[in-house]
């Protein structure tokens, strides 16, 4: 198996080359919508649905704006939960940063020129250009924010892909075709290590998540998963019994079958 990661700006056509490739090469597709699905699987609550449009494009962005650490954590689980499960192709949501060191993952970023960015949304939309200028501009400079305040990264710097595509010279049909091409030739499968790696990583975030969720303060606590299941927890804990309503959390989450702890009261 080997895994394509597309990033993109609003706009840019990536959507429907993600699904060009998938198709082409059998792949999974893991785009805006099938997020979204994915993440009602894990737990996400009504009542936190409630606050959120989650019909529209951009799901994670918008959850991140709600509750930002704890559903960092659980993107970014979901990242690696998809990565290895199989071949997939996976837009968005920070995936070329969270799997840029695996060396089966094939990492895109497509773009194009503002002005055909702002013709595509306006006429797809039927908004005003004016109104899709602002759209795209809001959409540019809330992922630069993101990126740079969470990764401390450049989105847009060339060393994080393999291939950076203008859509504007290439159009969609000859960037899907280049990629699939490009996979098909230079890209290894995941080896064993690097599932192993992949699906200790989500159990980690979710380890993370789920104790957010609850209230703990997460600063203090430091969580290790050394092998599949097996989740190691230490830090500080303000009583015995916060010591051990942590370690019950822990032992609840999906994927877990042993925690070890050596929480410390203070």
């Amino acid at each position: 198996m080997s895994l394509i990661t597309i990033s993109r700006t609003i706009g840019s056509g990536a959507a429907m080359i993600g699904h060009k490739v998938a198709e082409a090469l059998d792949f999974e597709l893991y785009d805006d919508e099938r997020f979204r699905d994915e993440a009602v699987k894990i737990g996400i609550s009504g009542d936190e649905m409630a606050h959120l449009d989650e019909k529209r494009a951009g799901f994670f962005d918008r959850l991140l704006s709600h509750k930002p650490e704890r559903f960092r954590e659980l993107m970014e689980s979901l990242v690696y939960d998809m990565a290895n499960r199989g071949s997939a192709v996976i837009v968005g949501h920070a995936s070329q940063v969270l799997l840029h060191d695996f060396d089966c993952a094939f990492h895109v970023l497509c773009s194009c020129s503002e002005a055909t960015r702002i013709n595509r949304i306006a006429d797809r939309t039927g908004m005003s250009e004016q109104k899709a200028k602002k759209i795209v501009e809001k959409a540019d400079r809330e992922r630069d924010e993101f990126m740079r305040n969470t990764y401390q990264l450049d989105w847009k710097d060339s060393s994080l892909y393999d291939l950076v595509i203008n859509t504007d010279k290439l159009g969609g049909d000859y960037a899907a075709s280049l990629i699939i091409t490009m996979v098909r030739e230079r890209v290894s499968d995941c080896g064993l290590d690097s599932l192993d790696a992949m699906a200790r990583l989500s159990l980690k975030k979710k380890a993370k998540a789920a104790l957010m969720e609850k209230g703990f303060n997460i600063n203090l606590l430091f969580i290790e998963v050394p092998e599949q299941g097996k989740v190691f927890i230490s830090g500080l804990a303000g009583t015995v019994d916060e010591s051990e309503a942590i370690k019950s959390v822990l032992e609840a989450v999906k994927g877990v079958k042993e925690v070890v702890s050596e929480l410390c009261v203070y």
